[in-house]
């Protein structure tokens, strides 16, 4: 039972396939087209007579109603018969003159009803199947009386689809212009394409594209000529191969890269393998084996390019591009120089010559090829940019800007001109220039946030800190989720006269929460925690960042001074250590390190050392004047002390300074002055409303000088009054006559 279901179902399927609705045509019209001679109208003219009697089946496109004339030796009279003319599916109907060359000769009997309907229901290009027999042969042409005509399903033309890739064609043979040409045939492959024509249009796009520099386009455009090839075609093999390779070659390097550049080989070698002698080819298959870093055979693919056509300045120029990645730069440069006297005239050769040149630091020879690819191409407003930044380098700061100038006034603009002319001005100092630049640049990159940082930073250095806040705000505002703009609002509101520190740290921790791998925010915060004196948040962000910035001496000061305000003096000398090993006359890192020192009590001569080279390095710097008048008290020298002190109290009050005075007035012995510095320090330390570790560290030091001074004016005071009480004594006891005792005078000390 089963078996015969099967069968039954298998009968249904292929009846199915056979039925006239699914044929498009009644059984006897497929028996008759199955019994048919099929061949092509190209087979049919070219020996008609090998055909005379019997019935032919082609396909072609119908063209339109023709007239019959009757030649006397033909049955085919207009009483009797109408005509119509098809084209075949390989002609190609976008040229004028194949359109005219339609197949005239075929005949249909007007009591044929069936076949009559269907040509005079017929548009023009529309795909049709049609059987004839081969009536007579006459004047070279095979005369057919036709049988039947019905759909066919191939793809055939639009009048659209006609009209543009005619336009197409006559832009690229007549005059050159490819973007008009390449976008003719996109227009054309919207439509539904015969595949002979599908494949010219989808080769002459990619060759259209390939001409304007598009090469990633070409590179589509060409593969799916390809694909749809039937005979081998070198010159599409060599197309296709170069836009690989010169989308390969402004690629970052990658997987997709080096695909590609496999993808150009392989292409470029069918050429080669179909054409020997394409020298084009050869020189591309060089450079893809050395971008592939296959110098060696690079370097002989475009030898034997050099072989075929010793002048080949493609050849010269790959050669110097694969001695360049290799690192022989003067190798570059000869080959390029060669390239350039074969074809002096084009402007990429000079371009890439002073690139070399810039990465050399031959910047008097960049700005002369620059100069040669400006002339070359003085529409393109890089090349003016280029030779502006090779005088920028040379120091000649007006030409550069007049070059950056000329580029801004070219189309299109080009953004790095705009950025450019800006920090040139800025570099001369031309704020008012620089501003005007920047305010003429965002009318054009209303949205560029790169642009309201530069005006930020023109404001900053003309003092007009609120301004530059107010414009980031305003940027911030713009594109709130841009990480970089909100960095650079809270940077410059903790750098203002009048910071707002709590504010900055609060966009801080916002950008930390949403991009915690964002590294300046977290050095940024960890150092305005310092300065807020919360060392356990500072050290939060600072550990994290030091991590994957170990060598940054700003952040290992600040982790040291976050150290220190835990009264962790031991890892506090430990980052100031690690920050003087890499910048070992750092004057921070040296006076924060001898303050450590000098709460820690030890290595008080090393504490000495350091904080003198601090204060060499910044005279004025209050804070280092203190740390050094502590060192010096310390390490004895008293009368130094007390002078560093003096001059420093004398601009600042410190508790440091105060208590360093202090010490120095101690150790000369001025027990009163000394009292009144470590009162006066004590006193001052009351006003700190939140002390850190080593504050209140220091503090306690105070508190013994203090201490000690108290119990120096004790003992003092007790020694006076037992000298009065012995004077008094004396007194009591009067001398005789002759006597020569005095009354001893009271001791005065300094």
């Amino acid at each position: 039972m089963k078996s015969i279901k099967m069968t039954l179902g298998v009968v249904a399927v292929l009846y199915a396939l056979w039925t006239p609705t699914a044929a498009g045509m009644t059984r006897a019209q497929a028996r008759a087209f199955k019994q048919a001679k099929w061949l092509t109208t190209e087979e049919l003219e070219a020996n008609p007579a090998g055909f005379l009697g019997q019935n032919v089946a082609f396909e072609a496109f119908f063209a339109q109603m023709g007239d019959v004339y009757r030649p006397f030796y033909t049955p085919f009279i207009r009483e009797f018969y109408v005509n119509f003319w098809v084209w075949s599916p390989s002609a190609r109907l976008w040229e004028a003159n194949e359109r005219a060359q339609a197949f005239f000769f075929c005949f249909v009997e007007r009591e044929n009803t069936s076949a009559l309907r269907s040509i005079q229901s017929l548009h023009r290009f529309e795909a049709v199947q049609v059987l004839a027999k081969v009536e007579i042969v006459s004047d070279g042409h095979a005369w057919l009386k036709v049988l039947h005509v019905v759909p066919s399903d191939m793809p055939t033309y639009s009048d659209k689809a006609i009209k543009h890739i005619e336009l197409g064609m006559r832009q690229l043979r007549e005059h050159s212009d490819y973007a008009f040409a390449a976008k003719q045939f996109e227009t054309a492959l919207s439509e539904k394409l015969p595949r002979e024509a599908e494949k010219l249009v989808f080769r002459q796009a990619g060759v259209a594209y390939f001409e304007k520099k598009e090469y990633a386009k070409a590179e589509y455009f060409l593969g799916k000529a390809l694909q749809l090839a039937s005979i081998k075609d070198p010159m599409l093999n060599l197309r296709l191969g170069q836009s690989l390779l010169l989308v390969a070659e402004k690629s970052a390097p990658g997987s997709d890269r080096k695909g590609k550049l496999n993808g150009a080989v392989q292409q470029l070698e069918l050429a080669i393998n179909y054409e020997p002698n394409l020298v084009d080819a050869h020189a591309a298959l060089g450079l893809a084996y050395g971008l592939l870093s296959d110098y060696t055979k690079g370097l002989d693919a475009c030898r034997t390019a050099l072989k075929l056509a010793p002048q080949h300045a493609p050849a010269f120029r790959n050669i110097a591009v694969i001695l360049h990645l290799k690192n022989d730069t003067e190798g570059a440069i000869l080959n390029y120089q060669k390239a350039i006297l074969a074809k002096a005239n084009e402007p990429t050769y000079h371009r890439e010559l002073a690139d070399i040149y810039m990465e050399a630091g031959r910047y008097a020879d960049a700005e002369i090829e620059y100069n040669n690819f400006v002339t070359l191409d003085e529409d393109n407003t890089e090349a003016y940019w280029l030779r502006g930044q090779a005088r920028l380098a040379q120091g000649n700061v007006d030409d550069a800007i007049t070059d950056f100038e000329d580029s801004i006034k070219k189309p299109p603009d080009y953004y790095k001109s705009h950025v450019s002319v800006i920090k040139a001005y800025l570099q001369k100092r031309s704020y008012d220039k620089a501003m005007k630049a920047a305010q003429n640049a965002t009318i054009i990159w209303k949205q560029d946030l790169d642009l309201r940082i530069l005006q930020a930073d023109i404001l900053k250095v003309t003092n007009k800190f609120d301004e530059a806040a107010t414009a980031l705000e305003a940027a911030v505002k713009l594109d709130p989720a841009d990480r970089q703009i909100r960095y650079e609002w809270a940077k410059i509101l903790a750098e203002k006269p009048a910071p707002d520190v709590p504010r900055a740290i609060q966009e801080l921790e916002s950008i930390i929460r949403t991009s915690p791998d964002m590294m300046p925010a977290r050095s940024l915060a960890g150092r305005l925690y310092v300065n807020q004196q919360n060392p356990s948040k500072a050290l939060a962000h600072l550990n994290h960042y030091l991590k994957s910035n170990p060598e940054d001496v700003v952040a290992l000061i600040n982790q040291g001074a976050a150290y220190s305000q835990l009264a962790q003096l031991s890892r506090a000398v430990q980052s100031f250590d690690k920050a003087l090993n890499i910048d070992p006359t750092n004057p921070y890192a040296a006076s924060n390190k001898a303050m450590a020192l000098c709460l820690l009590g030890k290595d008080k001569e090393a504490a000495l050392a350091l904080a003198e080279m601090a204060v060499d390095a910044q005279p004025g710097n209050v804070a280092f004047a203190g740390t050094l008048a502590l060192a010096q008290a310390l390490n004895t020298q008293h009368k130094s002390a007390k002078a560093t002190a003096s001059k420093a109290l004398a601009q600042q009050k410190s508790v440091e300074g105060l208590y360093a005075l202090g010490l120095a007035e101690f150790g000369l012995d001025n027990i009163d002055a000394a009292a009144e510095n470590a009162e006066a320090a004590l006193n001052l330390a009351k006003q700190n409303k939140s002390p850190t570790r080593d504050f209140n560290m220091l503090v306690g030091k105070v508190r013994e000088l203090d201490t000690q001074v108290k119990r120096s004016l004790r003992e003092r005071a007790r020694e006076l009054d037992r000298a009065r009480r012995e004077a008094d004594r004396r007194g009591r006891m009067a001398p005789g006559p002759g006597s020569t005792d005095i009354p001893l005078a009271p001791v005065i000390t300094d």
